[in-house]
């Protein structure tokens, strides 16, 4: 039962972000076509990344041991399989590593400042949280707001 516990934490964290999509509806261009596709093409993308990672994983680890996976490497056994297979190769899996810390941080950031603009337009939040920039139509304030850390972020 615990191997089901932990695999369906992995399950869920591993499509988490796929709705993500939705909210940017309003600013979509036909978006009734293009954030169903960008929802579903998603969820496809990272299911096949998924399996190919677990294949991938199991082929250089072994089936028989893919218990002990999470304690290879000193813990990082993504590095010991890149090491393995490509040598020098361990530089584009850190390089990967950095680039999607890089864009979930940016993801997180477009996501608070994006509540927040929501939350200023409809006056839950004081009303210049929802300003946008008369140029730009960027809501601007939110971003400045986000970008200093507030106590309201």
């Amino acid at each position: 039962m615990s191997g089901i516990i932990g695999g369906s934490v992995y399950a869920i964290l591993a499509f988490i972000g796929f709705d993500a999509a939705a909210p940017l509806a309003e600013e979509t261009w036909d978006a009734r076509r293009n954030v169903g596709r960008a929802v579903v093409l998603s969820c496809l993308i990272i299911g096949l990344f998924y399996v190919l990672t677990t294949y991938v994983s199991t082929v250089c680890f072994g089936a028989g041991r893919y218990g002990g996976f999470y304690l290879a490497g000193g813990g990082n056994p993504w590095n010991l399989i890149a090491t393995a297979v490509w040598g020098g190769g361990w530089i584009a899996l850190f390089i990967a590593l950095l680039n999607s810390n890089a864009a979930c941080s940016n993801g997180g950031g477009s996501a608070a400042t994006r509540g927040q603009w929501a939350l200023g337009r409809i006056r839950v939040l004081p009303a210049f949280f929802g300003r946008t920039h008369p140029r730009f139509g960027s809501p601007y304030i939110a971003v400045l707001i986000h970008l200093h850390r507030g106590p309201w972020c």
